[in-house]
Parts: C-alpha cells; structure tokens; sequence
C-alpha cells in the first residue's frame, strides 16, 4: 500500500499576468513546477511518486490595475453593493470607489469573502453617498441657521437634504445637522446644535 507524505508542495513557481476586462482587473495565472502530492511507494520513507496539479487545480487571483470608480442602486452599474463587492477582483492595489445613488437604500453587504487590500500605491475601498463634498471647505460666516464658504460657487438646493458637520473650531461638538437649502456659497439649517 503506497503511503501519502504530503499534500501540495509547492516547487516553484511563476507567475504571468494578463488583461481582464471585468473592472480593470488583472490575472494571475501560475504555472510552474508544483506538486500536488507526494507518495512513499514502498514506505521506506523516499518519495517515489508524485502527482502533479493540472491546469484546473491553479487558483487564479485578480488584482486592481488602476482606480475605479462604480455607481451603486437604481440607473448605477450595480444594483446593490453586494453585486459590486463580489465583482471586484481579489486584490485591491488602487483606490475603489461605490457611490451610492441618491433615494431610498435598505441593502446590506457581507464582508465574510473581504478582498485583500494593499497600502502600495494606494489600495483602498471608499463607499460614499452620491451627494458626498469630498473636500473641507472654510467657513467665512455662520449664525444660528447657516454656515458660510464664500470660496464656494454652489448650485442652489444642490444639498439640500444632505448633512454638514463641524470638524474644526467653534461648532464641532454640534453634530451632523441636516441641509435645509443652499445658495452659492451657503448652506441652511434649521438650527444647530445637529440631532444626530
């Protein structure tokens, strides 16, 4: 009776990349020579046999190629997170983007089959609502029912039902308080200190 001494024992091994178009991904095919198991034919404990691994039993890994950038919900790429998780490749080396369209979203995400995210050069995931100022404006005036940016060129209402914050100086202990209406360079509240 021939006695198994081990299951997959790696060689050596080379890796070849090639193009996927499925969000910018690459592949990573490994080729090489690997061994599946190895077997001690006459049980002298010399390796006698050895069963290679086939093309179906290399695993293939995708990897980010440069940033991306999807829509989640209604009229998006994806029509919910879950979809557009599950359709990243397996290693993030670049920023990932999810913005999540505006109105009335109630699905969850089950992270238990996590990417691999790297910190070279700049591997992330970012999930935003669609409305989301992604920068830190100066206030240059404020009262009871607004807060002022006169470097802003806003559309009118273009936040209105989004939320502001305070992250620096007088106000930041006021919360998130929610945008009533804007003009070109402010934003209305109904009142600070925010609720929630």
């Amino acid at each position: 009776m021939m006695k198994k001494i081990a299951i997959v024992l790696f060689l050596s091994l080379s890796l070849l990349f090639t193009s996927n178009s499925n969000l910018n991904a690459q592949t990573i095919h490994s080729f090489g020579n690997m061994v599946k198991s190895v077997y001690d034919a006459n049980n002298d404990g010399v390796v006698d046999e050895a069963e290679t691994l086939s093309s179906s039993d290399t695993s293939r890994a995708t990897i980010t190629t440069q940033n991306i950038s999807k829509t989640v919900g209604s009229g998006g790429d994806y029509s919910t997170i879950q979809d557009a998780f599950n359709d990243l490749p397996n290693l993030i080396a670049h920023t990932v983007t999810f913005t999540i369209k505006k109105g009335t979203y109630t699905d969850t995400l089950d992270t238990t089959s996590l990417k691999a995210i790297t910190t070279t050069p700049n591997g992330r995931i970012i999930v935003q609502a669609e409305k989301y100022l992604d920068e830190i404006g100066t206030a240059t005036g404020a009262d009871a029912t607004y807060l002022e940016d006169t470097t802003k060129s806003w559309a009118t209402n273009e936040w209105q039902g989004c939320w502001v914050f305070i992250v620096d100086g007088t106000g930041t202990d006021n919360g998130m308080v929610e945008i009533t209406s804007n003009d070109a360079t402010k934003l209305y509240v109904s009142s600070w200190p925010g609720t929630q």
